[in-house]
């Protein structure tokens, strides 16, 4: 990190349907990981350091059959989990603010779900079975609300928060609000593909789920279609990016605002490349 102008510390587990390996190694990366990285500017006196959380650090914005009231920054986890992920981001988010009060120089980050190209989450792997043609007919969790942003739109607002954001401030880069059965509504606007027309309630989805597991990690893959995956669908994660777009102009549209910067990052090349 020496002669770095900032640090951005983006690495990180997600995955939904995890056995107790998985667990173990999600807390390791993402709690441990991150007093690893946060401790480590602080030592080495990094002048910016852009920690990215997650709105699951702030928990559920509410719960369905409840509106979706959108959230902002103020929010505060209230310390119940539905998922392994959701307690590992929560107490990083904690970790961070304890080197915050340290004494680093920290902007927090805070994306909803984020999607794009190549995305291994869960909707990444409903949008393949998707276009594979083999989208189950029924579904549930469709009046869970979310505000998915994409990762183009993330990485501008990361540049953005790491070139301009005041020294102490939390940010949510999010975009507009859309319930999952909305979102299977604008896939089946395409013909040819098979979206789901069939609701099914939470409850009959649980004993499903459980026989998928392991049939999904014999195939070496993740088990996206799990228990936790239902447990999500309890929640709305309807949050607002007011703050982001007030404060830092930033937009759910790609843009080009950001200059080159000295950057150390967490999570690959992909930042540095947006950055310049």
């Amino acid at each position: 990190m020496a002669g770095a102008d900032a640090v951005v510390h983006a690495a990180g587990v997600y995955e939904l349907g995890v056995n107790a390996n998985e667990r173990e190694r999600m807390q390791q990366v993402n709690v441990d990981g991150t007093n690893n990285v946060l401790s480590a500017a602080l030592e080495a006196g990094i002048a910016r350091t852009i920690y990215v959380s997650t709105v699951w650090a702030l928990g559920p914005s509410g719960y369905p059959p409840e509106p979706a009231i959108p959230k902002d920054e103020s929010q505060r986890h209230a310390g119940s989990y539905l998922t392994p992920y959701e307690r590992s981001k929560a107490n990083a988010h904690q970790a961070a603010l304890a080197w915050r009060r340290k004494g680093l120089p920290l902007i927090i980050a805070m994306p909803n779900a984020v999607v794009g190209a190549n995305d291994h989450s869960v909707f990444g792997y409903f949008l393949r079975l998707y276009l594979l043609g083999a989208m189950p007919p029924f579904a549930w969790g469709g009046d869970a609300v979310l505000s998915m942003v994409h990762v183009d739109a993330l990485a501008e607002g990361l540049c953005l928060a790491t070139a301009d954001a005041p020294i102490g401030e939390d940010y949510l880069f999010c975009g507009e609000p859309l319930s999952i059965r909305g979102l299977f509504e604008i896939w089946g606007r395409y013909p040819g593909r098979i979206v789901p027309r069939l609701w099914l309630p939470r409850s009959l989805m649980y004993w499903p789920m459980a026989l998928l597991e392991p049939v999904q990690r014999m195939l070496d893959l993740p088990a996206f279609l799990s228990r936790e995956t239902v447990e999500v669908t309890k929640a709305h994660l309807n949050y607002s990016s007011a703050k982001a777009k007030r404060d830092l102009g930033w937009s759910i549209q790609k843009s080009k605002k950001c200059g080159t910067v000295s950057l150390v990052t967490s999570a690959g090349l992909w930042l540095a490349a947006a950055v310049s």
